[in-house]
């Protein structure tokens, strides 16, 4: 049986362009990929002859998705398909020019990540002086859109771009965004340490379940963005269906912990990850649109339930 979710999520590239401090890119040891659009296209329209379940395709992963020069066309491909495209980046290449040719391909929404109030917290978290660049396009943006959504998202981190939430905020008083939301950064599994370690832990994320179907740049399939390095992979689309892929060992070995909440001996990086944190109280600081209860239950995207 497939995850609930109406969501295909695609890493259309796994190599980025900045330097933040809460991303594990340059420690990636999976081989380095940009997704063709001719293979795109192959694997969309594999997993639509399979099943109509899907709706909806975000472009999203370690990498940035504007880097790929095919993104306007695989925006393209999904609205011919009728399906709802969206696309998380740096923003760093969204000027209005660009803005505009992936609204016209019939782009749903773009979510900027903007990790800082101040020039300052900015370039110490992206790694990047791009501050007044991104933020110019972000008027841009808004100065032009129309039925494109403008979702803007803040992480902060104390010591490093930990400011005021409602100085962030301040940035965006005269934009036309749909959601702006402010998180306390996550760890990547159990790479990082922003978030505490809670002993008592939620059975399951949720994700094996009930999250987006998540794809790499090389068409492999495995279990949530969190997995960042591929440690979690359980099939590859160019060489099975859906149903095999779901049905394989290996995805049911990995859901057998997540029913039975077991992760003990499992190997799994799942045993250590701050996403099965039962208090999830601290991690959601600000929501324009969502309550944060319901928001931390949701996924980062397309906002479906998990739980």
């Amino acid at each position: 049986m497939l995850p609930k979710s109406k969501e295909i999520r695609v890493e259309i590239i796994n190599q980025c362009q900045y330097n933040c401090v809460i991303c594990k890119k340059n420690e990636l040891t999976r081989r380095q990929f940009t997704m063709k659009l001719s293979y795109f296209n192959l694997l969309i329209d594999k997993i639509l002859k399979e099943t109509k379940q899907y709706d909806t395709v975000s472009f999203a992963g370690i990498g940035e998705p504007t880097l790929n020069g095919d993104l306007v066309n695989m925006v393209k491909s999904c609205t011919k398909r009728g399906l709802k495209s969206l696309v998380v980046t740096n923003g760093e290449f969204v000027d209005g020019a660009y803005f505009k040719r992936l609204q016209d391909a019939g782009l749903y929404s773009l979510r900027v990540s903007f990790h800082g109030a101040t020039r300052t917290g900015y370039r110490k978290l992206h790694g990047v002086d791009n501050f007044n660049k991104v933020k110019d396009n972000i008027n841009k943006i808004s100065s032009i859109k129309k039925d494109t959504k403008l979702l803007l998202a803040c992480v902060m981190v104390y010591g490093i771009n930990k400011e005021p939430v409602q100085r962030w905020l301040n940035l965006w008083k005269d934009i036309d965004a749909d959601l702006l939301e402010v998180w306390h950064a996550h760890d990547w599994v159990s790479e990082f340490k922003y978030r505490k370690e809670q002993e008592y832990k939620s059975r399951t994320c949720g994700r094996l379940n009930n999250g987006p179907l998540q794809i790499q740049a090389d068409g492999s399939v495995n279990a949530c963005c969190f997995d960042w390095d591929g440690k979690l992979e359980f099939g590859h689309l160019d060489q099975q269906s859906l149903k095999e892929i779901f049905e394989s060992e290996i995805f049911n070995e990995i859901k057998k912990h997540h029913d039975s909440g077991n992760f003990k001996g499992s190997e799994l990086i799942c045993e250590h990850c701050d996403q099965r944190n039962a208090d999830k109280t601290d991690v959601l600081l600000y929501s324009s649109k969502y309550d944060k209860e319901k928001r931390v239950k949701m996924t980062s995207t397309a906002y479906e339930e998990m739980s």
